[in-house]
């Protein structure tokens, strides 16, 4: 799954320069958000030293291929999530909750075996 990762991660970088429209940054903020999962405009902004307008045009544009995906559903304060990550968790996660179904009738439901 790493290797799959990983794939993903090149294949995704490889379409920076197609959406770059000359912003200089969006390699450091790709590399940012692969590295970091989870991140808000704010935070890329601050942690890189970019532009808050800057950081939000790419961040826009990554979530309209793919890269990212918003996980909350506010207006303000949005955060980000960089996609091949949260798919992987989302199937480790869907794995977990057949395999403990098919170990133990009903405990998928059941609060006590949750993480």
């Amino acid at each position: 799954m790493i290797e799959s990762l990983d794939n993903v991660r090149q294949e995704y970088k490889s379409m920076l320069p197609q959406i770059s429209n000359g912003n200089k940054s969006i390699d450091a903020i790709y590399e940012y958000v692969a590295n970091t999962i989870i991140v808000n405009v704010r935070q890329i902004s601050d942690e890189l030293g970019l532009s808050f307008s800057g950081v939000t045009k790419v961040v826009k544009a990554f979530e309209e291929v793919g890269i990212l995906r918003q996980v909350t559903h506010k207006e303000r304060y949005r955060q980000f999530g960089y996609a091949p990550v949260l798919v992987f968790l989302s199937m480790s996660d869907n794995i977990r909750r057949s395999t403990m179904k098919e170990c133990v009738p009903g405990c998928a439901n059941n609060d006590s075996f949750s993480d």
